[in-house]
């Protein structure tokens, strides 16, 4: 069976980046609004199983997007988490990127005061597709 970002990617609606390497989408279940996830387009389990090169893309991906989050969300600050093992609940290796506006929000948790934007996808992809592929296409110059 597929695993869940594999089809994910088939099917194409949610992604706001992909090149040949890697795909940008965000989490279903957002910490904070911007809440996104980097994956390498092929299937790779852990990070050890990930070539380094598709490692690269992934965290020059990571590293564009984290100055998207501080341009258009000015939050405090910023996390980076990936699972791997028994605790890579996917079965896919996946990078969450993610604001934070509070010391409340360090910890893998939610806020009380749920931002109703912070799931709208749509808006979300329209106010950073287009920004975040043209910071990755001037990154690979």
């Amino acid at each position: 069976m597929e695993c869940r970002f594999c089809q994910l990617r088939k099917e194409r609606v949610k992604i706001v980046y992909e090149d040949q390497w890697v795909s940008l989408f965000f989490d279903m279940d957002p910490i904070s609004k911007g809440h996104a996830l980097v994956i390498p387009n092929e299937h790779y389990l852990d990070i050890d199983d990930v070539p380094d090169p598709v490692l690269e893309q992934i965290w020059k991906c990571a590293k564009v997007y984290v100055n998207l989050l501080k341009h258009y969300f000015k939050p405090a600050g910023y996390s980076l988490m990936q699972n791997g093992g028994a605790f890579n609940d996917i079965g896919h290796f996946h990078l969450h990127v993610f604001p934070r506006h509070s010391s409340e929000e360090f910890a893998w948790t939610y806020t009380e005061e749920v931002d109703p934007t912070a799931t709208d996808f749509r808006a979300l992809r329209d106010l950073l597709q287009q920004p975040l592929s043209q910071a990755m296409a001037a990154e690979s110059m």
